[in-house]
């Protein structure tokens, strides 16, 4: 039984990052056992922890020191995108923690009184055991950080936490294309949704096909082209399936299309205003750094100012926003 009272859920998105930096550094520096470590974000209420992402972090393997530099600049870069997104803690690969780790854990204190550690195994031996066992859990483990007394001194322990796997609609759909290969082709790259979504198109086509053919009929039928016959119980069946045909679009079906259509708007207006707005950041600490004294003439006249480029140039960073 777990030694900890938190409460974690972890989402796929930091699950699926950690695997692929493992992967991939693994396989630049042809080293499997190679030690990797990033950063986890998410939001906490009380004992209550939620893991929504992740981002790596640089290491220094023969001291194991951390970039600290590197760290702060990503940590500042993930904020502003996720402003609601605080740092929980940091990852790495293994089976269990070492001293090594905990070395690394304490460097983490600095941005976190109790920072989380997630641990992903990388053996092959923990999923053949779970296998074995009909155990469906994932190689991964959470520790949160305690500090215990040995021999009346200070001790940095790691103890076990659960955590249940959340997932939203958008990362179903997202870990469904990863996971799933496609039982019907040959090619493990599709996965089930491909193979569902290229199922709909071909139906939309045959339907497509044999409405373009009806309406072929119909026009050589009204033309009197020659060698095309006037069938009356043809002309009945066509006229039968118009008129079973809803001619009117239901009011519900209008309503739910505008309102996807205007959340697909204001995501991207949103990402378009964040990106102006970020631009402009930029823009202004330019400014700032070119312009004689605009630093003095802003704390002179209390970060206020008319318009112009004068007035632009006494706004600071901190004062775009407000």
């Amino acid at each position: 039984m777990s030694g900890s009272t938190l409460q974690v859920s972890l989402h796929p998105l930091p699950i699926l990052n950690i695997s692929e930096h493992a992967t991939r550094v693994a396989i630049q520096q042809n080293d499997p056992n190679i030690r990797v470590i990033g950063g986890l974000l998410g939001t906490q209420q009380g004992r209550e922890i939620e893991i929504l992402n992740s981002f790596e972090i640089v290491l220094d393997i023969q001291n194991l020191q951390l970039d600290h530099a590197y760290f702060v600049t990503r940590k500042e870069q993930f904020r502003q995108v996720f402003p609601t997104f605080d740092f929980l803690g940091w990852y790495s690969i293994g089976d269990a923690p070492s001293e090594q780790d905990i070395s690394i854990h304490k460097q983490f204190f600095e941005y976190n009184e109790t920072p989380l550690f997630l641990q992903l195994s990388r053996s092959s031996t923990t999923a053949s055991q779970s296998t074995s066992n009909n155990n469906k859990d994932l190689p991964v483990s959470i520790y949160e950080s305690v500090i215990e007394l040995v021999d009346n001194e200070a001790t940095v322990a790691l103890v076990k936490a659960s955590y249940e796997i959340e997932t939203g609609e958008a990362e179903r759909v997202a870990v469904d294309h990863v996971s799933k290969t496609s039982a019907t082709s040959g090619d493990d790259s599709q996965s089930g949704l491909i193979a569902n979504l290229s199922t709909q198109r071909n139906a939309i086509k045959m339907l497509h096909d044999r409405i373009a053919l009806i309406v072929q009929y119909l026009t050589a039928v009204a033309a009197d082209t020659p060698g095309v016959a006037k069938d009356q119980e043809t002309l009945r069946q066509i006229s039968a399936l118009v008129a079973s045909l809803q001619h009117n679009v239901l009011d519900e079906f209008k309503d739910e299309f505008m309102m996807e259509y205007n959340d697909v708007l204001l995501t991207t207006y949103l990402a378009t205003i964040t990106k102006q707005l970020s631009t402009a950041n930029e823009l202004l600490d330019k400014q700032l750094l070119l312009v004689p004294g605009a630093n003095n003439d802003r704390q002179r006249d209390g970060g206020g100012g008319g318009g112009g480029a004068s007035g632009r140039a006494r706004r600071g960073k901190g004062d775009f926003f407000s």
